[in-house]
């Protein structure tokens, strides 16, 4: 009976003990890490403790160096900062989605934000020296109907236009095509080419080394001795019109400034402003001083040539 007592007592006492080991858990934000025997520490790292007021706690690793903390992951309510060193990145085996705005801007610091598939794969790099789209393949840009890629600054414009014919808008006093000053095609497929600047020009022109000087409207002849273009002279081979505003100009080897100290602009094709006082016409026919044909007079004043 005394045997059967004492056993009794006993296990009142642990009952005790245990109702009050579990009040005093219940009560505690969270059990230390540290404290926890081995196993238990796995367990919790593969789990997210919950606060008593809601929210997630650390989760501690057992060992190493890689254990998960404030410095880490942190939360100040509108941001959330992964890491505070270079080189930390976020890797996941699945997509990675924004479905709210990412503002790139907010990567301060000289970081850069990396968006990148895989090993070798395409990325998309912001940082500090702007947007760089580094592919595999093609960088496609879909756009709607109305959609347009536009590089403020520089007038130039890539858009969809909303009859949903595809343009490209340059809006610039230069338009340069350059390889690093290699050889250059430009192909131009398009059924019609034509350009305006000021007075509406008509007329293709080429540069000829010069022999003296001349203003726009002279008529042109070629030296056969020098073989050299200069205001048209008796004797001389008819070439064009000095021309100021072509459509169209070939054989550039410099800017306009640049080929007018050794070159002079010939018209050879088109329509043409001239100076009358240059020439003879009869009826519609333009001839210079000396008898050579030039072209025909039209009801605009210029002179048609090249035909």
């Amino acid at each position: 009976m005394r045997m059967k007592n004492l056993f009794k007592n006993r296990l009142f006492y642990l009952n005790i003990a245990l109702i009050l080991l579990l009040g005093a858990m219940a009560a505690a934000p969270r059990i230390g890490a540290g404290r926890l025997p081995a196993f238990i520490k796995q367990v919790f790292a593969a789990v997210n403790p919950i606060q008593g007021d809601g929210t997630v706690g650390k989760i501690a690793k057992a060992s190493g160096a890689n254990q998960i903390t404030d410095s880490i992951i942190s939360d100040d309510g509108s941001n959330i900062t992964v890491g505070s060193g270079t080189g930390v990145t976020i890797t996941t085996s699945g997509q990675i989605t924004a479905l709210t705005q990412v503002n790139t801007p907010a990567v301060q610091g000289g970081g850069s934000l990396s968006l990148q598939g895989c090993s070798g794969c395409s990325s998309m790099v912001f940082d500090s020296s702007g947007i760089r789209v580094n592919t595999v393949g093609s960088a496609l840009f879909n756009m709607g109907s109305a959609g347009a890629i536009s590089f403020p600054g520089s007038g130039a414009i890539l858009a969809n236009g909303n009859s949903g014919g595809g343009r490209i808008d340059i809006n610039a006093a230069t338009v340069s095509l350059n390889n690093a000053g290699g050889d250059r095609t430009t192909d131009f497929w398009a059924t019609r080419l034509h350009g305006t600047l000021g007075t509406i020009s008509g007329d293709y022109a080429e540069w000829f080394e010069k022999e003296g000087d001349g203003r726009a409207g002279d008529l042109i002849g070629m030296n056969m001795q020098t073989g050299k273009a200069r205001k048209y002279e008796h004797g001389d081979h008819f070439l064009g019109i000095y021309s100021v505003k072509p459509a169209i100009i070939t054989n550039a080897q410099g800017t306009d400034e640049e080929m007018a100290k050794t070159h002079v602009l010939v018209g050879l094709l088109g329509q043409l402003d001239f100076d009358q006082s240059q020439t003879v016409i009869e009826g519609r026919i333009v001839k210079t001083l000396d008898g050579v044909y030039v072209g025909i007079l039209l009801s605009n004043g210029k002179v048609l040539i090249g035909r």
